[in-house]
């Protein structure tokens, strides 16, 4: 008799569960997997003041763009806006980071900061972001400058910068 009143409760769970897990919204890195593989996303070499070169990917819709960057805050290094110069041009969101995929119970796994740009009206900006330990201030920080163009239409283009002293 109990089984074939538990069926129906079991069937009841897995749909309430399907649709819970159906209803979160995307975080940052799977935004950024999606965008790659639909071809949306574009790669950008960054030249950093120390010389590195870091990869970075753009996404851009209308009067909306993504950054994302890679990063890990495990370690305690962030990605932070340092200047958006000058004001007005586009808005930029602080970042949201989330893991990449992982295997379950691992941690200090890297994953992708995304920072959300908004065009507000036509012009030129410079973008400036660091990724440091916002605790240790004598710390040399990695430090990339973006050229962020608003056409006349608020659309959003991405260009890098030379290094920064």
């Amino acid at each position: 008799m109990y089984k074939y009143t538990a069926l129906p409760l079991v069937l009841l769970c897995c749909l309430l569960l399907y649709a819970c897990a159906q209803a979160q919204p995307n975080t940052p890195a799977q935004e950024h997997i999606k965008a790659l593989s639909q071809g949306r996303a574009t790669a950008m070499q960054v030249q950093t003041q120390t010389g590195s070169v870091l990869e970075i990917y753009t996404a851009t819709q209308g009067s909306t763009a993504s950054l994302y960057l890679e990063g890990n805050p495990t370690t305690g290094f962030l990605w932070h806006v340092l200047s958006v110069e000058p004001q007005g041009i586009v808005r930029c969101a602080q970042e949201q980071f989330s893991p990449l995929p992982h295997a379950a119970g691992m941690v200090g796994v890297g994953g992708i900061a995304a920072f959300s740009l908004q065009a507000q009206q036509e012009g030129r900006a410079k973008l400036t972001l660091s990724y440091h330990r916002p605790w240790v201030p004598s710390e040399q920080a990695t430090s990339i400058a973006l050229m962020l163009v608003v056409d006349a239409h608020l659309g959003i283009h991405i260009k890098p910068l030379p290094a920064l002293p």
